[in-house]
């Protein structure tokens, strides 16, 4: 792992000098993707504020949120109601009361909202560029679709936008491969505790992979299972059936094994299944935390541009179950 983390640093290091402004003001890079994604996903977001007292919104709060949330319909049927533009390519365009701007729109549902590019990354103190995360993007974009509402302040949808982001933030674990560079991570975000599963993604470079779906078609609460004490293989489960809501926690980096321009990387979390269980003849419900998350897939390195690149056909996702009494390792194997 330690190989491999220097090997990466050594290349993002020298990618970071040689590519420049590549990395920013693009149009396709990672802030983009970010604004694009909570766009897509909004209404999920702002339901877990309106449905959550740590927003801590008072009436006329929940009512700008509810008013987003309901027309969001209308709002999109605006084609490319979402546009990233530079302002130093457009000097002025977000130039409002003598202040650059991260974003401008209308005061109509459905106006464009114009996003600046140019503040959409910040170079940290190593010269990497870091992103607008995704619960920023959330902020900028309530604060923007609060204008096509009603003639409110700007401090007024600021605070707002701020505490969406907060608790989406509280909700989130985001753990990169290096910790100073955001180009591959991985981010869950758990909506509540009880009757939802998470949102599962992975950032590459310029990628961002959902992989909600597969985790939630992996994820099951065995009704009986046959321990196996040998490490690594896995107990034997029986009769599974689905979770009614999980949780992913304890997100880390467990491997990353390099093969020429490519490798080979796997995460690890603790789930934690809201399961139903009928063996005693009516419904119970509990919690079951004894499984693993493990997800693996690949990244290489294009020799063009010098960036990592996912391959979509290796992500694997599995639930594994991994008992604190299995005391048997088969020589040559890893846990």
């Amino acid at each position: 792992m330690k190989t491999i983390l220097l090997v990466l640093a050594i290349h993002l290091a020298a990618y970071s000098a040689n590519a420049g402004g590549d990395l920013v003001n693009n149009g396709g890079g990672i802030a983009e993707k970010n604004v694009m994604f909570a766009y897509q996903r909004l209404e999920n977001y702002l339901r877990m504020c309106l449905n959550s007292e740590f927003c801590k919104l008072d009436q006329s709060q929940k009512q700008i949120i509810e008013s987003i949330t309901k027309g969001l319909e209308e709002e999109r049927r605006t084609p490319n109601q979402i546009q990233f533009v530079s302002e130093k390519n457009y000097p002025g365009t977000f130039i409002i009361n003598r202040e650059v701007k991260v974003a401008k729109t209308g005061s109509r549902i459905g106006s464009p909202i114009f996003i600046n590019t140019d503040l959409l990354y910040t170079k940290n103190e190593l010269g990497y560029f870091i992103p607008v995360s995704l619960s920023e993007a959330v902020a900028i974009l309530v604060h923007e679709l609060g204008h096509h509402y009603g003639d409110f302040q700007h401090a007024e949808l600021d605070l707002i936008g701020v505490r969406v982001a907060m608790l989406m933030q509280h909700k989130t674990y985001s753990t990169p491969l290096l910790p100073w560079s955001a180009q591959i991570s991985a981010m869950v975000i758990n909506p509540d505790l009880e009757n939802s599963f998470p949102e599962v993604l992975l950032y590459v470079e310029d990628q961002v992979i959902d992989i909600s779906q597969q985790f939630k078609d992996v994820v099951y609460c065995p009704k009986f299972t046959i321990p196996i004490p040998i490490l690594p293989i896995p107990d034997i489960p029986l009769r599974n059936k689905k979770p009614l809501g999980s949780l992913i926690h304890n997100v880390h980096w467990n491997s990353a094994n390099p093969k020429g321009d490519s490798v080979a990387l796997t995460i690890q979390a603790d789930l934690s299944h809201r399961c139903k269980d009928s063996s005693k003849g009516k419904d119970m419900e509990g919690r079951s935390q004894d499984f693993k998350l493990e997800i693996n897939f690949s990244a290489s390195i294009d020799k063009q541009s010098g960036k990592w690149i996912l391959n979509p056909n290796s992500i694997k996702l599995a639930q594994k179950h991994e008992s604190w009494w299995k005391f048997i390792t088969l020589p040559g194997l890893q846990p």
